[in-house]
């Protein structure tokens, strides 16, 4: 509780400003001498609460009419108390010199005629209270937050630390001036490359792509410690690479690809699907790397050596001299200690020997070296996973509504007692007109199983690659609808993950509505892709009633397809107007009144179904840009494209979008039930 401000009653007290720093706010004659403030007596038994009044705007003032505020003071972290004792010892021991003599008129002398210190930080440090204000200052340690040594500090705050810095001692200090020109330089060379995109939809928008920001994950060494690649076997699950996701993923390739022994041979990478031999001299073929009791571990099959096989064609002869071949016992798998490896699939080509396998033996473990090795060159690779969500905000700081679309990233490899804070919460894009699905397409791009980015690793201190795999969509329940092209929880299939629900009448049934309570048949990507090209295939006859029926029969509306149905529909029907319906453009069969009435009925279907195929191939080379950007040989010349004709996170492999986007529980059971 503090007294508002009001005139010196005695002038026993001096002037602050003639006061040195130590005697305002650490000398003992102003922790010890009485001050005699008119209102205020230093009498043990006075009671600073008998002179306090309410005024009749619900204020408080004491005896003399000063208004009083009331404060719950400030509750400084356990960095801002240790900076402060650190500060108090320096003090003690003479170390920072507080004791000049200054006032407003000799600040250019103080502060040595280099006003690194801004004039308002100057003046609020010749204010009533230096400590609190170095104390304000002090708190960009990692606190109980966990956030406050990741938020920006402004030029005043830099100023002052600065200032702080040098009156400690600490040599080498920057002025503010060069501070910020290092900053600008190292933000041009190394930071986040922003690119901008056009989507199918005709909307620019700019965005950051995700190997920008992971990158910096590698280069941090505050961020580089906690990233985790490798699944682990756990018997609880409070992280991502424990849950049963990637420990159970059916498609090994998509893990993490390699492993090292960091410590003695980092330059030795063993791969999986790769040749190598453990300590004990058994050749073996690692399959999956995890962490298990704080060890790496591998599932691998044992290879045997065959003696006395002659070669492995079909034409072999009595005359071809006789190989030691590899035999995969693919029917067993081992389990081994990432440690016990001694040699890879190099050393063993160096050794001599040769590697050649049975026919009997699988064809996918039958390259060697893994083809992996020649993108990395020798470098260390790693597979990142990534969650990406989106969500609709509002634009202004006002109370007026701006919708922009937001899509924001985080890095999956992180403990989540990180990525609860907001440093670790990755800005991707926004855009007023481009919705969810477009952007998305921009994080697509820089993402994948064979899309490798080249970064520094702090921790190896060598340039590494890594990939990024999509696994996560969260968002709430009206955008997880858009993510997985679905029409919503208005509609009859009001359900993303599965196929229950109906009409009304079956709803309303007691079959239909006991139904409502047990799980349908799941959605796959590849049904949803299905639906989309029928509706895109129907539209192409000019029937819009006919793909609102489909679109109501599955639950399936995509927002990007969406946008080519609102186009190929008044396309289908200009087109049949002109070649069937307008007697001076049409087909001359349907004007030769010899034809009969059957006949002519097959020419407009066969006319319609021309349109229909015409317009269907004029959509894949929709749009041209991206179009002509495929190599000739490509096969996306022939077909619909994900990103340019529908969702494109139904055309990523590791994730299944029906799958994959959890139910939010702030819309559907805080806010709901529990409420």
């Amino acid at each position: 509780m503090t007294s508002g401000t009001g005139s010196p009653g005695s002038s026993s007290v001096p002037p602050v400003e003639n006061l040195c720093l130590a005697e305002q706010f650490s000398g003992p004659d102003v922790q010890t001498q009485p001050m005699n403030l008119p209102g205020l007596s230093l009498d043990s038994e006075y009671d600073p609460f008998a002179d306090i009044f309410a005024t009749g705007d619900g204020g408080i003032c004491d005896a003399d009419g000063r208004p009083i505020e009331i404060s719950a003071g400030i509750e400084f972290g356990t960095s801002s108390i240790r900076l402060a004792s650190q500060i108090r010892e320096q003090i003690d021991t003479g170390m920072l010199d507080l004791s000049r003599t200054i006032n407003m008129d000799n600040v250019d002398e103080l502060f040595d005629d280099d006003l690194t210190l801004s004039s308002v930080a100057q003046r609020e440090l010749l204010s009533e209270n230096i400590e609190a204000t170095l104390l304000g200052h002090a708190d960009f340690e990692e606190g109980e937050t966990g956030d406050a040594r990741w938020l920006r500090l402004s030029d005043d705050h830099m100023k002052t630390i600065l200032w702080v810095m040098k009156e400690c001692g600490t040599p080498n200090v920057p002025a503010f001036s060069a501070l910020r020109a290092k900053q600008t330089q190292l933000t041009k060379e190394l930071g986040v490359w922003t690119s901008h995109h056009m989507s199918a939809m005709g909307h620019r928008f700019s965005a950051n792509a995700p190997a920008e920001t992971f990158r910096l994950d590698f280069a941090n060494p505050f961020v580089r410690p906690h990233m985790e690649f490798y699944p682990e076997v756990s018997s609880c699950v409070s992280e991502f690479w424990q849950a049963g996701k990637l420990l159970n993923e059916d498609v090994l390739d998509r893990l993490q690809p390699m492993w090292a022994d960091w410590t003695r041979a980092k330059h030795r990478h063993y791969y999986v699907k790769e040749l190598a031999r453990l300590e004990n001299n058994q050749l073996v073929i690692p399959l999956m790397w995890y962490r298990k009791d704080g060890a790496i571990w591998a599932d691998a099959y044992n290879v045997t050596q065959e003696g006395g096989v002659r070669g492995t064609s079909n034409t072999s002869s009595e005359s071809e001299p006789c190989v030691d071949l590899l035999r995969v016992d693919s029917s067993t798998i081992v389990t081994i200690r990432a440690t016990d490896l001694r040699h890879n699939v190099l050393d063993l080509q160096a050794q001599g020997l040769n590697i050649q396998f049975t026919q009997d033996s699988p064809d996918a473990l039958k390259e060697m070296p893994h083809p992996l090795r020649k993108i990395a060159k020798g470098r260390a690779m790693f597979s990142v996973n990534m969650m990406v969500w989106s969500d609709d905000v509002s634009g202004n700081r006002s109370k007026q509504y701006n919708p922009h679309t937001n899509v924001y990233l985080a890095n999956l490899s992180l403990p989540h007692r990180k990525l609860q804070q907001e440093y670790f919460v990755r800005f991707c894009s926004t855009s007023p007109h481009a919705s969810s699905s477009e952007q998305m397409n921009a994080v697509v791009e820089n993402i994948g199983e064979n899309n490798w980015h080249e970064t520094y690793d702090c921790e190896l201190n060598e340039e590494v690659m890594f990939r990024i795999i999509p696994r996560l969509l969260p968002a709430d329940n009206p955008q997880q609808s858009e993510t997985c092209s679905h029409i919503g929880l208005k509609g009859n299939f009001f359900c993303r993950r599965c196929g229950v629900g109906g009409k009304n009448e079956v709803k309303e049934s007691n079959e239909g509505y006991h139904a409502l309570f047990s799980p349908g048949t799941p959605r796959t990507p590849q049904e949803t892709v299905a639906a989309i090209e029928e509706q895109l295939r129907a539209a192409c006859l000019g029937v819009q009633e006919t793909v609102n029926t489909l679109q109501a029969q599955t639950g399936v509306k995509d927002k990007i397809a969406q946008h080519w149905i609102s186009i190929l529909v008044p396309k289908a029907r200009e087109l049949q107007a002109q070649r069937i319906r307008n007697t001076h453009t049409c087909d001359a069969r349907l004007r030769n009144d010899h034809i009969p009435a059957e006949v002519k009925q097959t020419i407009r279907h066969e006319l319609t179904e021309s349109i229909q195929c015409e317009l269907f191939a004029w959509l894949i080379q929709q749009p041209p840009a991206s179009f002509n950007a495929l190599p000739p040989s490509s096969p996306l010349r022939n077909t619909l494209r994900p990103g340019d004709h529908y969702n494109p996170l139904l055309g990523q492999r590791s994730l299944n979008v029906h799958r994959d986007t959890p139910g939010e529980i702030l819309h559907t059971y805080l806010l709901g039930q529990d409420k």
